[in-house]
């Protein structure tokens, strides 16, 4: 235990000395199930629903614990606190790039913009960090569509290019309004999580889908100028997950480790004995575990600009004889969370 607080207190000093050195006015969030930090269940109880009856997951977030912005948000002392309840997260689960498929009160990602921009004056806060994570749903969509014969494999290429397409412009929407610090997430394979899994002869497919979006999306925010973009490249981060388990505590990154209604919240399943131990929570959603990497690839870029601290770290972890220092961290860096505002995924299944 005093080696696991040595460790924790190492991180932190680190992560602390660069943090200062970075200071951001507020932590703006657009996106889906992945940076949804309670608005869709918010929205859904407000509607009189009563989503999540079993409480698997975590206060509003499609995971079992908090997930990458609550990490981000805690590690730069910003807030990520849901639109829905007077903060500046405006990411909703399910939400498409330019719509919801719940409607009224429910928002996609070009919408949550316009939200955000409407109730600031049509401004960008000049000095805020801006997260923003689109396009898994709309690829979900695609892969179904192919399946289900209602996407014809020839227009592939247009829809492709029309979701880079309306990501890069919604970016370009937050620079052109004053936004100066803007990090945007490519897409992890669609084949990793454990609902494609079901289908093997597709995974193939999936894959290569995701690619070539990524792809498309880097050659367009390539000729992006004026802001400072961040970068991240979740595909090979979640790549390397899958394939490097070890490296990261893992040991299972195929299975759901929660069994039950991920869709509609329905309930029902069981829940695994190691969550921690799991890449994934659900059938599409990311562990906490697998939040905590993905924080910690965003505070690589936003947070931490010299690598000199990071190397004192590794090195103290070294002399500690850590075994496995990622899970140090992520102990610690849970822990500096507090309890905020879980999440539905209205994703539809893959096809047969």
């Amino acid at each position: 235990m005093k080696l696991f607080r040595l460790a924790c207190g190492l991180f932190f000093l680190c992560l602390s000395a660069n943090a200062s050195a970075v200071s951001y006015s507020g932590l703006y969030v657009f996106g889906n199930s992945l940076s949804d930090s309670g608005n869709m269940i918010n929205t859904l109880r407000a509607y009189g629903a009563n989503p999540d009856p079993d409480g698997v997951y975590y206060d509003g977030r499609s995971s079992n614990g908090p997930n990458y912005v609550d990490l981000l948000a805690a590690e730069l002392g910003l807030d990520s606190t849901p639109s829905t309840a007077g903060g500046t997260n405006y990411a909703y689960n399910a939400a498409r790039m330019t719509y919801h498929p719940l409607g009224t009160g429910f928002y996609g990602v070009d919408e949550q913009i316009q939200l955000y921009l409407g109730s600031n004056g049509g401004s960008a806060d000049a000095d805020g960090l801006y997260l923003v994570w689109g396009g898994t749903n709309d690829l979900l969509d695609l892969a179904i569509g192919l399946g289900n014969g209602t996407v014809n494999p020839d227009d592939l290429s247009a829809l492709l290019y029309g979701i880079a397409s309306d990501l890069t412009g919604q970016i370009t929407i937050l620079a052109n309004a004053g936004a100066q610090n803007i990090v945007v997430f490519n897409e992890p394979s669609l084949a990793l999580s454990p609902e494609a899994q079901l289908y093997p002869a597709l995974l193939p497919l999936l894959d290569l889908l995701t690619q070539n979006f990524n792809s498309l999306l880097d050659d367009m925010l390539n000729h992006l100028s004026g802001p400072t973009l961040y970068r991240i490249d979740a595909y090979s981060l979640f790549a390397d997950m899958a394939t490097n388990p070890q490296n990261y505590g893992l040991t299972n990154t195929t299975d759901a480790c929660y069994t039950g209604d991920y869709k509609e919240l329905t309930g029902g399943g069981s829940v695994c004995a190691s969550p921690d131990e799991y890449l994934f929570w659900d059938g599409i959603h990311p562990s906490a575990a697998a939040h905590v990497y993905i924080a910690e690839a965003v505070l690589a870029q936003v947070a931490i600009p010299e690598p000199a601290p990071l190397g004192l770290l590794f090195t103290g972890l070294a002399i500690l004889g850590l075994r496995r220092r990622q899970i140090g961290k992520k102990a610690c860096i849970s822990s500096r969370v507090s309890q905020p505002a879980v999440l539905l995924s209205a994703s539809a299944p893959l096809p047969a």
